[in-house]
């Protein structure tokens, strides 16, 4: 376990010292880089971030819409569109995004 944290202390200044290179590239980066993940991990283990998880797939579709699209006489704009969308679309479309 300790091998394993030491390993992404290790991964951890790397990466910084990499992304401080292209900020200041004619510098010795050593001890800043060491200095800066002190600064930010103050003493805490440095944990790996846990890795990004897409949640949408090739199964996926989306309606991006403005909520007054659709529009039917004395009735809310929102209300008409939630209508027709659990009528028509219910049964295809995952998401649906409204605009402002």
């Amino acid at each position: 376990m300790q091998e394993q944290i030491q390993a992404t202390e290790h991964d951890l200044l790397r990466r910084v010292k990499e992304h401080l290179a292209v900020i200041y590239p004619d510098q010795d980066l050593d001890v800043t880089s060491a200095d800066l993940v002190a600064a930010i991990s103050r003493g805490h283990d440095v944990q790996r971030p846990v890795p990004h998880k897409s949640h949408w797939d090739q199964s996926d579709s989306v309606v991006i819409t403005y909520g007054n699209t659709i529009k039917k006489h004395n009735e809310l704009p929102l209300v008409t569109l939630r209508r027709f969308l659990n009528t028509h679309l219910k049964a295809t479309v995952s998401t649906v995004h409204i605009l402002p």
